[in-house]
């Protein structure tokens, strides 16, 4: 069940173009994002794209991806076929689907959960399950190849980002992605921009997760935050009577460090 009030998180169209285009360090980490992609709506509601972004020195070599969506207007089990799947443009084989679900058998009240399946080689057989859940319905939990790690919603500006939560409680882990809701973010008119999402090496480096479980992993938050009915962009789209928040982190360098609460995620599915 998506939870009903509206959230207003707010990023100056000079912070998004800041923390998603200069390609700046963190002092001391000489990591720059390797895939940049935006993400497109269409006149459609039920499809978007995925593009890469050319500023990146890697986009001539990255694929883009069609984004389809199930119906809005049913519940997951009342339609045919995934509520969110990805493939490339003309091809016939579908690289990431994903389903949401309720958590509905331990103690903890029920909250989202949703199913990934993920075939980079798009060969039978080489299908990768992604459970993914999110407890506290802001940060998204999964295990993949053993490792765990979240999608965090941030409160303090309007982004998401992936990190691993196989570190220490008292260490700090990376940032190995991050979406950063665009101008008009989960309110963009048909064929604007709802945001762009960024991945480090770190997530390719020792082959830790294929950059299309990443791809699919924030897409299927992203629309969770839209059907929640979350308002989530700078505020020259949302500002207007929505008042402004008082936040953290701006202007920030593309990369910094998590802390997480652990416990918060100790009822999860390996």
């Amino acid at each position: 069940m998506m939870p009903s009030p509206a959230i207003q998180n707010q990023l100056s169209a000079d912070e998004y173009e800041h923390s998603t285009l200069t390609g700046e360090d963190e002092p001391g980490d000489s990591q720059a994002s390797v895939l940049a992609y935006s993400l497109y709506t269409t006149e459609s509601k039920f499809l978007s794209h995925l593009l890469p972004t050319a500023a990146r020195s890697q986009a001539s070599t990255s694929p883009s991806y069609d984004v389809r969506y199930g119906s809005t207007a049913t519940a997951s089990h009342a339609h045919k076929g995934p509520d969110i799947s990805i493939s490339r443009p003309l091809a016939t084989e579908i690289t990431g689907r994903a389903g949401f679900h309720a958590h509905t058998v331990s103690h903890i009240a029920c909250y989202p959960r949703a199913r990934l399946t993920v075939n980079p080689s798009r060969k039978p057989g080489h299908d990768i399950p992604i459970e993914m859940a999110a407890p506290d319905f802001d940060n998204w939990a999964f295990t993949c190849h053993g490792t765990r790690y979240v999608w965090h919603l941030r409160r303090t500006c309007a982004c998401l980002e992936l990190s691993s939560l196989d570190f220490s409680p008292d260490a700090a882990s990376p940032v190995m992605a991050r979406f950063t809701f665009a101008g008009s973010g989960t309110v963009v008119v048909a064929g604007g921009e709802a945001g762009k999402l960024e991945i480090w090496e770190d997530v390719m480096k020792e082959g830790l997760m294929d950059p299309e479980v990443v791809i699919m992993g924030c897409l299927t938050v992203v629309k969770y935050v839209e059907e929640s009915g979350r308002l989530y962009g700078n505020e020259e789209a949302l500002g207007r009577g929505l008042g402004r928040l008082d936040h953290e982190g701006q202007g920030r360098s593309p990369r910094h460090f998590h802390l997480f609460h652990h416990h918060h995620y100790h009822d999860l599915p390996e």
